[in-house]
């Protein structure tokens, strides 16, 4: 998991800012930030997965 720690912060990071883009557009940013989140822990657990499986 070492070799996907700086990967797992940049897609946290870059959903959280998606979905925090998306929710201003819809004029919801909870609706965002939870999107954003969910995203980046969907990500994590495949990137888990994957290393789990090397």
């Amino acid at each position: 998991m070492k070799k996907y720690e700086q990967a797992v912060g940049l897609f946290y990071g870059g959903f959280f800012m998606l979905g925090l883009a998306g929710g201003a557009l819809l004029e919801k940013p909870n609706i965002g930030i939870f999107v954003g989140i969910a995203c980046g822990l969907f990500t994590h657990a495949v990137l888990v997965m994957k290393d789990k499986n090397e």
